[in-house]
């Protein structure tokens, strides 16, 4: 549980049912719950608050057990942030290659893996570590290699959850290469 005091009086709330999964964040003064659950589903939730006098009489001021919803998290997005963009994921970049732009990757606040290849070829492959926070915001460079006159090249951004893998997007972005920035398709 977690006591608050003043010089008449503590105060004390204390966890009666958790789910197996969550427990009680020590660093913090106020009841905050970490944890995971392995499941999606419903899951009891139960608290006592109790006050202490001086001489240590207990009274219950209050306790409830009320139901937690655990589901899925949401699909992390990818956007290709390039002054390349062309339309629909196509980008024109220069043939002599180049940095094409930045992938954004959010999320909830949780570790993801995070993939980038182009072709055939792995450029990255992490687990990004997530920090407290609303949202989790991964950026990622990615550059161009030197190809023939209008090549075509496919990059895949790969974004999942390191504890729910099969929650994940892969988004496609294809390049084709031009002899110079003002050159372009019709």
């Amino acid at each position: 549980g977690r006591s608050i005091s003043n010089s008449n009086r503590t105060c004390l709330l204390e966890w009666q049912t958790l789910p197996g999964g969550l427990y009680q964040d020590e660093r913090f003064e106020t009841p905050l719950l970490k944890g995971i659950l392995a499941e999606t589903g419903t899951y009891p939730l139960g608290w006592r608050v109790s006050i202490f006098s001086r001489n240590g009489t207990r009274v219950s001021l209050a306790d409830e057990v009320f139901e937690i919803e655990a589901v899925d998290p949401p699909v992390p997005t990818v956007e290709l942030n390039s002054k390349y963009y062309f339309r629909d994921n196509i980008f024109m970049v220069p043939m002599t290659g180049s940095y094409l732009g930045d992938a954004v990757i959010s999320a909830e606040p949780s570790d993801l893996d995070i993939t980038i290849e182009r072709g055939e070829t792995q450029l990255e492959s992490e687990v990004y570590s997530s920090s407290y926070g609303s949202k989790s915001r991964v950026n990622r460079r990615i550059n161009t290699d030197e190809r023939g006159l209008w090549e075509e090249t496919v990059y895949m951004v790969r974004a999942a959850y390191n504890k729910v893998p099969e929650i994940r997007i892969d988004s496609e972005y294809r390049t084709i290469a031009m002899p110079a920035t003002s050159i372009k398709p019709a």
